[in-house]
């Protein structure tokens, strides 16, 4: 790729990511101030319990669903130079999200009474589970929406409908918190379900017309390429969810709701805090992903050039979370996390092998190689389970941050090998910039067990500023 061509790019990508970056900032702002209240007036059980039913919920969206918000970008995206097929195909995507939405209601409810004994060891808790069945018909509609606003790369109303959803839900939830405590937590995942569905629905695409009348026998035989691509994907995700489900569920019978707690409130710092990045750039990256994935060669250059700026990016990220992370676990949560630090220190290190690999995984799904990515990623997930049962055995919360490191390694290893099977070249550049980041993330957590914080500060400012002349370098943009 020619210079000019590669800046443009990256201005391109920048540009997408302050659209995102910034909406799922104040995304992440509602759900902080959600779980600061949850803590402050129901504690780390309340934190538990919303833990424990949305990981109820994900586990039969993912089931149920077959991941129609991932598997329909790649058609939509693919289809854009043909526009009557790309309303053609938003049209089946749309009805899909519906029939898909009433199958997973239906097996909520069916699977309400083993959920609930599973879970806390008896049926008083079926009727909690039997109301979730709404969050998940709504999470079809809001899969579906999603996709074809992604898919059609209409970025503004996307990010809009999620922002006013989530802010919508955070409002009405307050008054719950404070009145209904632990009573409060099944209504106020159902109203931030309705709240962005109904925010989705409103700014829904409208001008994407099919040219004719379309059949049911239509909608199975177009939807057929990405419900078998979403079905693997489904697989993949159906394990992970299970994994994690099976492993909060342990801790909950083996210790109690409040490590449940504790634990997901240290996942949530690392996978959504930090993974804000990844999340972003995903936004713009998979459809472009979807429109090359027949030329190998654009496929690399794209992959070299995402993994080039996640690097540059995770550094400041990483290393100013992990100076200011005392103080974000009490500002986000209460002094009562504080015994979390070292899990979220340590799976900062992670991050960097996870956001090698996450640019990887997008060319396996948008070259449609389903059995290879469920094979990886169901592989991946076990690994992760055993990590996740031994480092609790032997170390507690504090060796939870190892874990995710080690199995993100694992899984780096993994991508690799296939992308190399598939033709893909990583560029000089990337893996250096690849190594400049896991140096920098592993010297900020080594400095954290052994200086004091205004070590950490001098070290993340250095950092950040090298990273910045970086990506300043990469857009082509002046000093």
């Amino acid at each position: 790729m020619k210079l000019t061509s590669r800046k443009s790019l990256s201005r391109l990508v920048l540009r997408a990511m302050g659209i995102f970056g910034g909406v799922q900032s104040l995304q992440i702002l509602c759900g902080v101030i959600r779980m600061k209240l949850v803590s402050l007036w129901i504690g780390p059980a309340g934190i538990g319990l919303f833990s424990i039913f949305n990981s109820a919920v994900d586990l039969v969206v993912s089931a149920s669903q077959l991941n129609l918000r991932s598997s329909a970008v790649r058609d939509i995206a693919a289809a854009k130079s043909t526009p009557t097929v790309q309303a053609t195909v938003v049209a089946i995507v749309r009805r899909w999200g519906w029939l898909l939405g009433m199958l997973g209601a239906l097996v909520m409810l069916m699977a309400s009474p083993v959920l609930s004994r599973v879970t806390f060891g008896d049926y008083s808790h079926s009727l909690q589970f039997v109301l979730l069945s709404v969050s998940v018909f709504l999470a079809a509609i809001i899969s579906s929406e999603g996709a074809i606003l992604q898919g059609l790369e209409r970025y503004k109303p996307l990010a809009l409908g999620s922002l006013w959803g989530v802010m919508g839900g955070l409002i009405v939830s307050i008054p719950l918190f404070y009145f209904a405590r632990i009573d409060s937590i099944v209504p106020s995942i159902l109203l931030y379900s309705l709240f962005t569905a109904g925010a989705l629905l409103y700014f829904r695409v409208s001008d994407q017309k099919p040219d004719h009348p379309v059949t049911m026998r239509e909608t199975i035989d177009t939807g057929r390429s990405f419900l078998m691509l979403g079905g693997y994907m489904t697989v993949a995700i159906f394990v992970e969810q299970l994994c994690n489900y099976v492993f909060i569920s342990y801790l909950n019978i083996a210790d109690s709701d409040s490590v449940v707690g504790y634990y997901q409130a240290g996942y949530t710092l690392v996978n959504k805090y930090v993974g804000l990045l990844f999340a972003a750039l995903s936004m713009e990256y998979y459809p472009r992903m979807a429109r090359v994935a027949d030329s190998m060669m654009r496929s690399r250059v794209y992959v070299s050039h995402e993994i080039s700026l996640i690097m540059i990016m995770l550094v400041p990220v990483a290393t100013i979370f992990i100076s200011a992370s005392q103080l974000i676990v009490k500002i986000l949560y209460s002094g009562v996390f504080v015994s979390i630090l070292p899990f979220v220190v340590t799976a900062m290190v992670g991050m960097v092998f996870r956001g090698f690999s996450w640019c990887i995984s997008f060319l396996v799904l948008a070259r449609n190689s389903g059995k290879t990515y469920v094979t990886v990623e169901c592989l991946s997930s076990l690994v992760g389970l055993i990590f996740n049962f031994v480092a609790f055995r032997y170390y507690g919360i504090d060796g939870m941050g190892v874990a995710f490191t080690l199995w993100y390694l694992v899984y780096c290893i993994m991508m690799l090998i296939v992308g190399r099977r598939m033709g893909l070249a990583i560029s000089s550049r990337s893996l250096w910039l690849s190594g400049y980041a896991l140096c920098a993330v592993t010297i900020q957590v080594v400095l954290y067990f052994l200086l004091p914080v205004w070590a950490l500060i001098t070290f993340a400012s250095a950092a950040s500023i090298l990273s910045l002349i970086l990506v300043l370098k990469l857009s082509g943009s002046r000093f």
